[in-house]
């Protein structure tokens, strides 16, 4: 006979203990006990990946339900300005405001054509033909695809890469300007790269795995440029009822999980809580065939007015105490008031009076060359970018297009003065 191995030996020890009985119970409710922290660890990657296969009721306790989601005809029509009837007094008037402004916006077009970007200050860098929306590509270093979201992490000290990158790709600013390319000029090649540009991230990107949906604010903005660019091309051929059904499909699901993940501790919450509820807002408003919608969009509206007493102090900086984030968090209350005006909302007369001194803050912080003055952190976060710049490093100091659209929504000339030749975001956004 084969001699024991010591752990075989160890293992014949403990059954012939006297304690051996003790031990199993009390082994056995440690067991229990990781084996339900396990349950609750996994139960949600797991209705996760059912409700990606189709199995939505049955990762809720029901059967598969293979229903598709998609909206009725004309469901995705208005909501946002720039009637395509008013697209000539749209074009001659950018000419007007910036001359240049056209041909650099279809320069740009062409270079996200060939996926050339530059961002976070990486320089030009072309992605290649197949984009790998999961990689920091001036590090190379890839978050794995399959990765719970909740899984995902920053690079740990000291560093070395940044989830940045792939957040930035992400957020998917650079739609807009295939958006507004085809605005321009009808050149249905820039359609046709929004369409699959979309449809490859939605591919490589199933929620909830992998690094661009760790973080809730990152899909809200991401979620506000898909709709503004599809509005800019919806006129093209390439957007066609079933892309439109594709692209609404993901839309629900982003929503659905920035409900989920609200960034909010308690009492405190930050610039990401304002991005989840812009993001939610503008879901609950232009998507209005979603069962959700109109629960999104009040949530959105209730606590976003809240956030704005609580965020913006009565003299109006943002609580940050920074240029860059104050500069943020004006931009995205500008773009929901826009959105609430245009879609005949009102707007509490509180958030308003607290929205002007907010751009009073900006333009008495405004240096005589436009610029402000960097005070505090920041990460160059942005909502939307519609302007186009002759000086890319301008558009991280001058906030003037600010005061341009603060001037509209509130009517007053002395912003509108201040604002400069900041005109491009004003009009594209009103």
């Amino acid at each position: 006979m084969e001699p024991m191995r010591p752990s075989q030996e160890r293992a014949e020890g403990a059954l012939h203990s006297p304690a051996w009985p003790l031990r199993r119970e009390t082994d056995m409710g440690k067991a229990r006990h990781a084996a339900s922290r396990a349950k609750a660890i996994l139960a949600e990657p797991l209705r996760a990946a059912l409700s990606a296969l189709g199995y939505v009721a049955w990762a809720a306790g029901g059967r598969r339900t293979g229903s598709a989601v998609g909206p009725p005809p004309g469901a995705m029509e208005g909501g946002l300005p720039l009637d395509r009837a008013g697209k000539e007094q749209v074009v001659s008037t950018l000419r007007g405001l910036a001359p240049a402004a056209p041909a650099q916006i279809v320069a740009e077009a062409e270079r996200i054509l060939r996926h050339e970007v530059d961002l976070l200050g990486s320089g030009p860098v072309a992605l290649g033909a197949d984009i790998d929306w999961h990689k920091d590509f001036m590090s190379g270093h890839r978050w794995p695809r399959w990765r719970y979201f909740r899984w995902i992490r920053p690079a740990p000290y000291p560093g070395g890469y940044d989830i940045k990158v792939p957040w930035e790709l992400s957020r998917c600013h650079h739609l807009v300007r295939l958006g507004q390319a085809y605005w321009l000029t009808g050149h249905e090649a820039y359609a046709r790269e929004f369409v699959a540009q979309v449809e490859d991230w939605v591919a490589a990107n199933p929620r909830p795995w992998g690094v661009n949906w760790a973080c809730a604010m990152e899909a809200a903005i991401r979620a506000v440029n898909w709709l503004w660019a599809f509005h800019l091309v919806r006129g093209a051929q390439a957007p066609d009822d079933a892309f439109a059904r594709r692209l609404c499909a993901s839309l629900l699901e982003h929503g659905r999980h920035i409900l989920r993940n609200l960034e909010r501790q308690g009492d405190f919450a930050n610039n990401h809580y304002l991005a989840d509820l812009i993001g939610l807002l503008h879901l609950g408003m232009l998507c209005p065939w979603a069962d959700e919608a109109a629960s999104c969009r009040d949530l959105a509206l209730r606590e976003l007015w809240a956030a704005v007493k609580k965020q913006v102090w009565p003299d109006g900086v943002y609580f940050e105490a920074s240029t860059a984030y104050h500069r943020l968090a004006t931009e995205m209350l500008l773009s929901a008031v826009a959105l609430c005006q245009h879609n005949g909302v009102a707007v509490p007369e509180p958030v308003m009076d607290r929205l002007e001194r907010m751009l009073e803050f900006v333009l008495w912080s405004t240096r005589p060359d436009g610029t402000v003055p960097a005070i505090g952190d920041g990460d160059n976060g942005r909502l939307l970018r519609f302007s186009v710049w002759t000086d890319a490093a301008r558009e991280w100091t001058d906030y003037r297009y600010l005061l341009a659209i603060g001037a509209v929504l509130l009517g007053r000339d002395d912003l509108a003065r201040a604002a400069g030749d900041q005109w491009q975001e004003a009009l594209w956004l009103l």
